[in-house]
This record gives C-alpha cells, structure tokens and sequence, in this order.
C-alpha cells in the first residue's frame, strides 16, 4: 500500500536533528517521498478530504526510522541451531557454524532468511540497514535475491557480497564477480535516473570479511572494484584478536594498517566491531574519517571483549553502531552498548552524550549513502517515519530524550512505519508483507538447512 500524500495528527514529534528536539502535538504532512510541512496540530492548511490518508497519533511519539549500520541478513537459520560442534573461542564460532551455514545456503534460502529479517526491522522500527552478505554455496546472483527481499520489504539497504579466501581462490574471486555485478546494477540505475524502488532504496558496497582471510592479491583486486565504482568497503576489522594476530604474522602490519596502505578506508567505508584496536590504528582510523559500527551484543556472545567507545570517540572517530544480525530493534543495541560502557569504566554516570553521537553517525552515514536526509524529522526531508503504538508513562522533552529512548522505548511496540512516503506497516499489521506465511515457510526451510549442516 502507498499514499501520495499522508497526514499525521497530534504526534510528539522527535526530530533527532543535531538540537535533538522534542515538539509536541504536532502535525506531520507528507506527499510523495517527503515531509511537506510540520506545524502545531491544527496549523497547517490541509484539509483532510484532500489527504490521501489521515493517521490519528493521539500523542504517540513519531520519530525518524533507525538505522542499523552493520548486520547479516544470512543469519536468520542459525536461531535454534543446536546441531553445531561445542566452541570455545571466535574462531571456533566461525568454523563450527557461521562458515558451515553460509556454505549451505541456495538462494531461496537467502531471500527467507533476508526477507525475516527485513520484517523484523520493520516491527522494530528500522527502516535503513547496511548488510554483509555471504553464502558461499550460491555466490553467483545471491545478492540479486537478497535485493529483491529489500525490494519486497520496502526499507532502503546498502548490500555487499563477503570476499574471503577461506574456502578458497575461486571462491574469492567469484564474490569480486559477484559484488562487481552488483555494483554495475547499483550503477545502471543511477545512471539511467530511474525512480523506482529499487533506485532509491539500494546500495552498493564492496563487502570483504577479515584481514586475517584475505590475501594479498585478492586485497588488490578489492582496491580496483572500489576505486572503479567509486564506493566503500563493509569489512570486520580486530573482532577478536585472531584477525591482528594472523595478519602481524603473515604480513607484518596490524589489520587496520593492511587496509589503509591498500587505500580502502576512507569517508564512504565501514570497519565493524574494532575491538582489539592499538594506538597506531586508532589513528588511522580518525585520518581516515573511515565510520566504524560497534556491535556490542555480538560481541558480549562471542566473547570477545568490548570496544571503549567513549575513547574512540574522544580520539576523534566517527563511532556508530550496528546489531551484527542478534536483533533489529536499534533502541535495545542501544541500551546495550551504554550499559556495557558503564560497566566497562565503572561510571554510572557515562553514556548519554555518547549514545546520542553514535545516532548522529548513522545517520551522517545513510545520508552520504543516499545522498539525502534520511534520519531527520523536518520539512524537506525524506519521510522514512516510525509511529509507536503507546503513550510515555512520563513527560518526554528535549533534555530526557535519550533516557526515553534507551529505558521507555525499548519495549515499545511499533504501530505505523512509513519509507519513502510508503506504509510499511499500519495499526501494527504489514501491508504488504504476509508475515505468517513468510514465517511458516522459513520454519519449514530452517529443517532442510539444519539437516544438511
């Protein structure tokens, strides 16, 4: 279902601009893909019998959709896996189930498990997602499923095909293929001034999966994709220490340095996790304006240590954050990286204006994807909405936000979701999506790729 023009009655309204400002009871007019005007309820000249559609919000809050900076999509069959060999360390993870899985997958595989996920960020009110990609067992064409699951959900997506030499040369040079096809897809509708869907709510990257997987040449190839098409790398960098100390020994750098002597970190790439960061690459990493997505649940289960963001940040490092495919709900990884953080410095007071940095980053970064607004709610912008189903328990203002955000909000269902001026999801149901279909069948497929793991 599509509107070619929407209203929104009586909202509190979270701009999450950089004043981070709370307006209350407040009208939202979108037409087409864009927010048209805002104004205190009853104040814009707008007749409601000219209105496509009329949304009541009744002083919900209505805020911008998140973004998640990092996730995989291929992830979906790994929940209730308990076939898998005992692990004890990451590597152990990587070998014992996240490479045999990827192995596994054919491509309707990959669209359900895409497609599950896609639906569980709409629930969560994400509407914009960077996915990794990988699926070794069908790499030709697999992200043309998995685009088509974005396609079919309605968010935007910035996809990327995971280049690793782990199973192999042909492999890797297959995933170059595969992520060059794309690319040169991504590129033919941009040139071509398309405004479709799939125009505006694509991207694409060029995706690798660690230093320590990666050799030389294949790093050279990626450098030539890169520069041709003229976008980023999405690559895990010092998840574990595994990735720097394979990297030191083979060639005689850190992870981070490897990289940036290739010249792939810059504004438009992504290095995920960075935990096991020295001096020397955190340098690198704030001359480099590279972004860097902390994932701090993922890396709590694979127990891999933390990253202390709050330093990171202070050195000068554009710091956002992802899910690393454990949810798509943004407030609950939220609230997550800022308890850890507390715990990790022992200071209950630690965390607010940090949280509220990592935010601003990704929407800096899905704004230079797209270039366009995406993460903000005022006049002009792209209206990429979300709606919640509940009313505050207690005042929301500018100075509490954040605390809302990360303690009220977490458990808040989502009632309407809009991307692009599109409904996603009303009064709590999907519009186009039928979820327990989609479902039943992945249930279904989740018996077959368990079996052959």
């Amino acid at each position: 279902m599509s509107s070619s023009s929407i209203l929104i009655k009586n909202a509190n309204v979270v701009t999450l601009d950089p004043q981070v400002r709370v307006l209350k009871s407040h009208d939202i007019l979108i037409e087409a893909d864009r927010i048209k005007a805002i104004g205190k309820t009853g104040s814009l000249s707008v007749k409601s019998g000219k209105v496509d559609t009329v949304i009541e919000a009744d002083n919900k809050v209505v805020m911008p959709g998140f973004i998640n900076a990092h996730t995989h999509f291929y992830s979906t069959f790994a929940r209730g896996l308990t076939k898998t060999k005992s692990s004890s360390n990451f590597h152990q993870v990587l070998k014992n189930l996240w490479w045999p899985l990827d192995r596994t997958l054919n491509h309707e595989e990959c669209y359900y498990s895409a497609i599950v996920m896609l639906m569980e960020a709409i629930r969560a009110g994400t509407t914009t997602v960077f996915d990794h990609h990988a699926s070794n067992g069908c790499v030709e064409g697999s992200l043309d499923v998995v685009a088509k699951a974005v396609q079919d959900s309605g968010i935007r997506a910035a996809l990327c095909y995971e280049i690793s030499d782990r199973d192999g040369s042909s492999v890797s040079t297959q995933a170059i293929k595969e992520n060059e096809r794309f690319l040169k897809y991504i590129s033919h509708l941009r040139m071509s001034n398309s405004k479709s869907s799939s125009s505006t709510n694509l991207k694409g990257m060029v995706g690798l999966h660690a230093s320590f997987t990666i050799e030389s040449d294949t790093i050279k190839e990626v450098a030539s994709l890169a520069k041709t098409y003229n976008t980023g790398i999405h690559v895990h960098v010092a998840e574990d220490p595994i990735d720097q100390e394979i990297t030191r020994q083979k060639y005689g750098c850190s992870a981070v340095e490897r990289f940036f002597r290739a010249g792939l970190l810059n504004t438009k790439s992504i290095v995920a996790h960075g935990v096991h960061l020295d001096d020397q690459e955190i340098q690198i990493l704030k001359d480099s304006e590279v972004f860097l997505a902390h994932n701090p649940e993922s890396n709590m289960n694979n127990a891999v240590g933390t990253a202390d963001i709050s330093e990171l940040i202070q050195e000068g490092v554009r710091v956002g954050i992802g899910t690393d495919a454990m949810t798509m709900n943004m407030p609950l990884e939220l609230r997550c990286a800022l308890l850890k953080l507390r715990d990790l410095k022992g200071d209950p007071s630690v965390g607010f204006s940090i949280i509220t940095q990592m935010l601003q980053q990704n929407i800096k970064l899905a704004d230079e994807m797209w270039g366009e607004s995406l993460g903000t709610v005022s006049e002009g912008t792209v209206a990429d909405l979300v709606i919640m189903r509940d009313e505050l328990a207690t005042n929301l203002s500018d100075e509490n936000l954040i605390g809302h955000l990360l303690y009220s909000m977490v458990p808040m269902v989502t009632d309407t979701v809009i991307v692009g001026g599109k409904l996603l999801m009303r009064d709590g149901q999907f519009t186009t999506l039928d979820e327990q279909k989609i479902y039943a069948k992945s249930r279904e497929m989740a018996k077959e790729v368990w079996r052959r793991i």
